[in-house]
């Protein structure tokens, strides 16, 4: 399991690489064909890439419109101060193309929302101890090799992380597919085996178990079989989004995640701090390492915000 903050001076870098996670591709550097892959992508409404790239913008206009144009839960904006018009606007790109649509500005093309909002001045920063840093400003980790069980316990947070859709929260996330790609599967095993739960908590475990080394036989036994299996489907010609069915869970995945400081610090403070309840060992372990990567780049807005959930 593998935590990197992602800092993407180029927007258009972040979203392609976003979307080529699915292939478990990652690029350097930009060539003509990101570009046809974002023209792509606008023209067939591939939105989700463009979530990870997000834009603040700074608006002097009347609280009605704000209220009118600019209230879909999937925007935030904070009025500084009260007694003026000016608003900090944050959505992602995508969301900044639908506002550009809905106040008719312009008529969008793949390039004028590609030319109107990566200027570099508007992008989303923390000023590490902002009164509004919370709020407005975004973080992108890319989880690495994390098995699927713990994937789903993360997946859980989902308040803060990402735009907001119809009533529900919607993750910015994109990830590796077993759906476009079988080259690459890995899986995780456990550095330390433990015995079944206890009476008083029936999630946690009761110790090291007596006979790891037979654990890790009968475990790594399992995952070789289905393994195996998978690559007697594959070469047989069945198709890979139905072969991925026999796959263990233990299989390892990836994937682009963004949020604010605070979504990410609930997290940690659920997961390694364990503020209602002892968390799993490997939940605990990648918690470690997200606290370990935003931490040094946001001392005092991470410090706020830990705090806010009584770390």
């Amino acid at each position: 399991m593998n935590v990197r903050l992602i800092n993407e001076r180029n927007e258009d870098l972040m979203t392609v690489n976003a979307a080529r996670v699915s292939y478990n591709k990652r690029k350097e550097e930009l060539d003509e064909k990101d570009e046809k892959l974002l023209n792509y992508l606008i023209k067939h409404k591939h939105s989700s890439p463009f979530y990870h790239s997000e834009v603040v913008k700074a608006l002097h206009t009347s609280y009605m419109t704000m209220y009118r144009h600019m209230r879909d839960p999937w925007i935030e904006a904070v009025q500084p101060d009260p007694k003026t018009n000016d608003f900090l606007v944050k959505t992602s790109r995508w969301g900044w193309y639908t506002v550009i649509k809905r106040l008719e500005k312009l008529n969008p093309t793949p390039q004028d929302l590609i030319s109107t909002i990566q200027n570099e001045d508007n992008n989303v920063c923390i000023d590490d101890g902002h009164p509004h840093a919370n709020l407005l400003a975004s973080i992108s980790l890319l989880m690495e090799d994390v098995p699927i069980p713990i994937r789903e316990q993360l997946l859980k947070h989902r308040i803060g992380l990402g735009a907001y859709f119809y009533e529900e929260y919607e993750l910015a996330r994109n990830e590796i597919s077993r759906r476009y790609t079988s080259e690459g599967v890995t899986f995780f095993e456990p550095d330390v085996w433990y015995a079944g739960e206890n009476d008083n908590n029936k999630q946690a475990e009761a110790g090291e178990h007596t006979h790891p080394r037979l654990m890790a036989g009968l475990y790594r036994e399992a995952i070789s079989k289905g393994k195996n299996k998978y690559d007697v489907l594959i070469n047989a010609g069945l198709t890979k989004q139905q072969a991925r069915f026999v796959l263990p869970q233990a299989m390892n995945s990836s994937w682009y995640w963004t949020g604010s400081p605070d979504a990410f610090a609930r997290i940690v403070a659920l997961r390694l701090h364990n503020t209602t309840g002892k968390a799993q060992n490997e939940a605990s372990q990648l918690a470690q390492q997200i606290n370990d990567v935003i931490e040094p780049a946001y001392p005092q807005t991470w410090k706020q915000c830990l705090e806010g959930y009584g770390v």
